[in-house]
């Protein structure tokens, strides 16, 4: 009898994807969280049914195999990227990077850098994320070594259900805060990567306007951080945002560039391989090794060498080995977006790609749908991963991209070689009016397609809703080689599954009484919820979709009260209006009958909680339920005045930089504790929640 088959197993591509998975799931799976077990039981049980259908036993030792290993990993790369804590104020060594934040003033600066090559009490150290307070002659800069006294907070990989992407990409390990006046330079040096960085945005910077040099600097390097927060928000509502993030259109457009350099030089296939994948790696060194760009170079030098060894390339394969050796370095990848955004991305128009472009063909002409279809697939596979950091979509933002795509296509390469030239000859730098004018366009058409009311909100996708439809778009792709009717069977599992999923995230979790805390970098927020089932919010520079993203994990849907530092915008106000919010409270003069004014050193009541502002600024007092909270103001004082004011105030709870908890013994760091007339308990597989008890 001939064998069945229900797909041409790919033995890399798919024991990476059970690899990915068992990364990613076994967090939730070992806290004993039971939908990511329920999750893990469903889909092995499907498919077995499908190995038992088709008698491919093989395969499914081989998946199961790598998805146990996965999980190993997942441990591994844990305990690699956790730092020892330190209890007392410790000497700190290290060196500034160009990862280098001038949040200046007219007559102050705060500086927001990452320390590399650290010692920490004279013992080689993660990287230490610190703010520094300094006057306004002050002066720091990329490559300063510094030595400084600080108490160091360990960095938290995972808050509140989300990953932190930017401490695990740049290995940080502690947080600091201290004074200028505290740190003495004891020597400076740049690396080459670092020099090169900021000879570039130098050349920028003297030749562009501002906002355009940011941009420029954003699309050659992938770092948006300086990028004006309304502009970038035109590239992201637009649906756009992903031409300012090094990925692999970029890496694409760069290969190009090489072939078409090395093809005038009438160079062979191994000379040519061998340049092209030297320049890729530095390209790499001088991008950070992001894992979108990673990728992209990873599989061109897998299609390179197919290509001269003769031998046939498979892009699912491709994509599985990059994906491989990406996460054996860095395992915690698995939670990163970006990471996520790429190889979804890539998968998507793996499986979409034919399908909607023979479509296409019939209605338009070749070369037309065969763009058409490549930007749409690319679109569907990032769309879940989209839902993590915004709160809506364009509906518009595929036409966006059929205008701003072929715009980079053609900027990209003349503006990496104008650098190169304008490099070795300063005095051509004004030729970069040229492209000043090219990202003027691309900020109009970013701000048109902004500016539309196309725009859908967007719901969160969980991992069971994320795979569900990958399974679904991959079962009824060309990679699956199954009649007909085995193919619809199949799809209406799957589709049942995912109306499952979407169903049981709706289901109304229950409001404990505690405390949930969000951190994102330098962000901070917390959620109390009081015994009779009232909630109160207070954030500080907080996203929204931060904030709305940390109100569903914690299974509120309602918000009686929101505590801030200044005056919201209409934005905020619209935002807490959906929420049903009673009062938003702050120490400043509102314009609608929703701000509650608390005049600092008054008390003002809120249903059951009673909150005051500290006249001296350092923060809020928060009373409920014989809970006595302070919030401490970190963006507007260090550690040594919060601490001073500790010394004479008792509180049962201090909340410091989105996720420090004190008592007025200090920081405790184990499970249970008491304070005050209270004990607290840290929730079972969350290191997020904590529960009154």
């Amino acid at each position: 009898m001939k064998d069945k088959k229900l797909m041409h197993f790919r033995y890399i591509f798919y024991p990476f994807l059970a690899f990915l998975f068992g990364i990613a799931i076994a967090k939730g799976l070992f806290a004993g969280n039971i939908l990511p077990i329920v999750l893990t039981c469903v889909l092995f049980a499907v498919y077995i049914a499908f190995i038992i259908a088709y008698r491919k036993w093989k395969g499914f030792v081989l998946v199961l195999a790598f998805f146990l290993v996965g999980n190993g990993f997942f441990f591994l790369g844990s305990h690699i990227s956790t730092a020892p804590s330190y209890d007392n104020e410790c000497v700190v060594v290290g060196r500034v990077t160009d990862n280098f934040r001038d949040y200046s003033s007219y007559d102050s600066a705060s500086y927001y850098i990452v320390l590399e090559d650290v010692l920490i009490n004279g013992e080689h150290a993660k990287n230490v994320y610190v703010n520094i307070s300094a006057g306004k002659e002050d002066k720091l800069e990329p490559g300063d070594k510094l030595t400084f006294k600080a108490n160091l907070q360990t960095a938290r990989l995972f808050n509140l259900g989300q990953f932190n992407s930017f401490y695990y990409r740049n290995d940080i390990g502690y947080l600091a805060s201290t004074d200028y006046s505290q740190c003495l330079v004891v020597s400076s040096y740049l690396t080459f990567d670092e020099s090169l960085r900021l000879k570039v945005k130098d050349v920028l910077y003297s030749n562009m306007s501002e906002n355009n040099a940011s941009i420029c600097y954003a699309v050659l390097f992938g770092d948006k951080s300086d990028i004006d927060y309304e502009v970038k928000g035109y590239y992201q509502n637009s649906g756009i945002i992903h031409v300012l993030t090094v990925s692999g259109l970029h890496v694409g457009f760069l290969i190009a560039l090489i072939y078409f350099v090395l093809r005038l030089l009438r160079l062979k296939r191994l000379p040519t391989t061998i340049i092209t994948s030297i320049i890729l790696l530095a390209f790499n060194i001088v991008c950070g090794f992001t894992p979108s760009v990673m990728r992209a170079s990873i599989m061109a030098v897998i299609m390179m060498l197919a290509s001269l060894s003769g031998r046939q390339y498979d892009n699912l394969n491709a994509l599985g080995l990059a994906g491989f050796i990406i996460l054996l370095i860095k395992p915690l990848y698995a939670f990163d977006i970006g990471f996520l955004m790429s190889f979804s991305s890539v998968a998507a128009i793996f499986l979409l790609y034919r399908p909607i472009s023979n479509i296409f063909k019939r209605v338009m002409p070749d070369k037309l749908a065969e763009y058409l279809a490549l930007t749409f697939s690319a679109q569907i596979g990032i769309l879940p991963f989209l839902s993590t950091f915004q709160t809506s979509v364009n509906l518009l933002s595929f036409f966006a991209n059929l205008l701003i795509v072929p715009l980079f296509s053609f900027m990209y390469p003349l503006l990496m070689i104008s650098i190169i030239f304008i490099l070795i000859i300063p005095a051509i730098g004004k030729v970069l009016w040229i492209f000043d004018r090219g990202f003027d366009l691309s900020n109009i058409i970013a701000k048109f397609f902004a500016s539309t009311s196309f725009q859908v909100p967007l719901l969160q996708f969980d991992l069971a809703l994320t795979i569900f439809i990958f399974l679904i778009l991959f079962l009824t792709s060309h990679f699956t080689i199954m009649k007909k009717a085995a193919k619809f069977i199949s799809g209406s599992v799957m589709s049942l599954l995912l109306v499952v999923s979407v169903a049981v995230n709706f289901i109304p979790k229950a409001a404990n009484t505690g405390f949930s805390t969000l951190n994102s970098g330098q962000m901070e927020c917390l959620i109390a919820t009081s015994e009779s089932g009232n909630s109160i919010v207070t954030y500080t520079n907080l996203k929204q979709s931060y904030i709305m993203r940390n109100l569903k994990n914690a299974g509120i849907k309602n918000v009686d009260y929101v505590v801030l530092e200044d005056l919201p915008t209409e934005e905020e106000i619209d935002l807490w209006t959906g929420y049903n919010v009673k009062k938003i409270i702050c120490p400043c003069e509102g314009g609608t009958s929703i701000i509650l004014n608390a005049e600092s050193g008054k008390p003002v009541n809120a249903g059951v909680f009673n909150i005051e502002y500290e006249q001296s600024g350092l923060g809020v007092k928060i009373n409920f339920d014989d809970v006595s909270i302070f919030l401490a103001s970190f963006s507007l004082n260090g550690y040594n005045e919060i601490n001073s004011y500790l010394q004479n105030n008792f509180f049962d709870l201090v909340y410091v930089d989105g996720s420090i908890l004190y008592n007025n013994q200090g920081y405790n760091q184990i499970n249970c504790f008491e304070l005050g007339n209270l004990e607290f308990s840290l929730e079972p597989g969350r290191s997020d929640y904590w529960r009154l008890d």
